[in-house]
C-alpha cells in the first residue's frame, strides 16, 4: 500500500483525476507487480488521464529502484523508489540529449556510432529535434530522472505516401539503468503514440548477438523478419543484424483517419 499511497500523492500534485475503474486498474497493476517481482513494484503503471489524445502529452510514470551504493549503510534505501518520467523530447533538451547519445556511443557497442564519431553540434541537434517534432509520424521519447536523461527511443516515419505508415526505431539506455523496466516503458509509450497517429508498422534492426535487446523487442511484440548478413563492422569483425518488425492493429478509440484505406 506504500506504493499506492505514493502514487496517489503524485496524482494529486499533478491534478490528474481518476475514477473507480482507474483505481481498480492501478491496484491490480500493483498486486501483479508485487507478485511477479517478489515485493518490488517494478512495472510501468497505466496512464490515468481521461482524454486519450492528451495521454502522451502528460508524463508517463514509472517506478524503478533507486541506485544503491555498495555499502551496508545503504540497506535502509533498498525498498525506496525513484520516479522516472517517460515523455516526448523538447527542443530545449538538445544539449542533454546530445550528451546522452555521446555517452551511449562510448559505453554501448550495440549503438551504430563508435566513440568520438558523433560530430553533431548543439545547433544541429536543436534543428534535428525541431524537424522531427514538426512531423506527425516522427517523435523521440526520453527517460528522465531528476532532470537527467538516461535513455531514449526515437521513431522516424517514412517521408512518402507509400511509407508514411511505418516508422524506424532506435533505442538506447545507459548501462547503469538497464534491466529496470525503462525499455518496456519506452516501447509502451511508443505503442500508444503510434496508434494515436495511425502508424501501422514498427521496424528496427539489432545485432544478432544482442540477446537482451532481441528479448525486449520480442517481448514487446516484434518478430524477426530476416537477417542482414555482415551488416556492420565492429572491432574489425563483420556482424549480422536481425530485421524485426511489428504490425499494429488499430484498437477501438483509435480509428484510421477519414478517407484512409486499410484494406488489401
Amino acid at each position: 500500500m506504500i506504493y499506492l499511497a505514493s502514487f496517489t500523492q503524485l496524482l494529486i500534485g499533478r491534478n490528474i483525476t481518476v475514477d473507480a475503474s482507474d483505481v481498480v486498474r492501478l491496484v491490480l497493476t500493483a498486486v501483479e507487480g508485487l507478485l511477479l517481482r517478489g515485493g518490488e513494484l517494478y512495472r510501468w503503471l497505466p496512464r490515468l488521464t481521461k482524454d486519450p489524445t492528451d495521454r502522451i502529452g502528460r508524463a508517463l510514470l514509472l517506478f524503478t529502484p533507486r541506485q544503491r551504493e555498495n555499502s551496508q549503510a545503504d540497506s535502509m534505501d533498498k525498498k525506496g523508489y525513484r520516479m522516472v518520467l517517460i515523455r516526448k523530447i523538447l527542443e530545449s533538451d538538445a544539449g542533454a540529449f546530445l550528451a546522452l547519445c555521446k555517452q551511449l556511443d562510448e559505453e554501448n557497442k550495440f549503438m551504430l556510432l563508435e566513440p568520438g564519431e558523433r560530430k553533431t553540434t548543439l545547433e544541429e541537434q536543436e534543428k534535428r529535434i525541431r524537424e522531427i517534432l514538426s512531423h506527425d509520424n516522427q517523435t523521440i521519447f526520453v527517460a528522465e530522472e531528476q532532470g537527467s536523461l538516461l535513455g531514449y527511443l526515437a521513431a522516424i516515419g517514412g517521408s512518402y505516401a507509400r511509407n508514411r505508415h511505418e516508422v524506424y526505431i532506435v533505442v538506447g539506455i545507459l548501462e547503469a539503468f538497464t534491466s529496470r523496466g525503462i525499455g518496456t516503458a519506452l516501447f509502451e509509450a511508443l505503442d500508444a503514440w503510434a496508434r494515436e497517429h495511425n502508424i501501422h508498422r514498427l521496424e528496427l534492426s539489432v545485432m544478432v548477438h544482442n540477446a537482451r535487446g532481441v528479448g525486449l523487442y520480442q517481448k514487446m511484440g516484434f518478430q524477426i523478419e530476416g537477417i542482414k548478413k555482415d551488416s556492420l563492422l565492429v572491432d574489425g569483425v563483420y556482424v549480422d543484424e536481425y530485421y524485426m518488425g511489428k504490425i499494429l492493429v488499430l484498437l477501438p478509440g483509435f480509428p484510421p483517419k477519414e478517407g484512409r484505406s486499410v484494406s488489401g
